[in-house]
């Protein structure tokens, strides 16, 4: 699985790929990191100057409690976020945002 760096701290980990709705947001990502890409695809244009993407990743973030939370983050935030260009590596997807409701996987 190809890896992403998240570079910005304070990150939104978001059920989809929009910023919109305080119900959007699953957990603040506190400080830059790397994580499992799953894949991405297109969503809420995202511009924080001098960068804007579309594109959004599905990440893996582990939790201290051995549960692997899944959700987006836009790839604006990502080291290797070019603008308006996806992540090589990670595949693609149709937009269709899929989540848990609280954004776990596995046991």
């Amino acid at each position: 699985m190809t890896t992403v760096h998240v570079r910005e701290p304070q990150t939104n980990l978001r059920k989809g790929g929009a910023v919109d709705g305080p119900d959007n947001v699953i957990m603040v990502l506190g400080n830059p990191a790397t994580y499992e890409a799953v894949e991405q695809c297109i969503g809420e244009e995202v511009v924080e100057t001098p960068f804007q993407n579309k594109w959004w990743v599905r990440i893996l973030v582990p939790a201290t409690h051995g549960t692997t939370v899944t959700g987006w983050v836009s790839v604006v935030r990502c080291v290797e976020g070019d603008n308006d260009l996806p992540v090589p590596g990670v595949p693609q997807s149709p937009t269709i945002f899929v989540s848990s409701s609280d954004g776990h996987v596995g046991g």
